[in-house]
């Protein structure tokens, strides 16, 4: 996606790798509902339609 930015995860040093308010990595990847994905890593819901974030996590404000 080349986003070349502090990505602004809530915690890095704890490993709380979840996008925080403000991070250039909300809405920024693609939607793939229709591959099958539908839960973050945390098992929280991607939306159904719109963008995804990027990475495992779902941002949730």
């Amino acid at each position: 996606h080349g986003i070349e930015a502090n990505p602004l995860f809530v915690n890095l040093g704890s490993g709380n790798l979840i996008p925080a308010t403000g991070s250039p990595l909300i809405n920024a990847g693609v939607n793939l509902t229709n591959k099958g994905v539908v839960l973050d890593f945390n098992r929280n819901p991607r939306p159904a339609t719109g963008p995804f974030d990027i990475g495992a996590y779902q941002h949730a404000p």
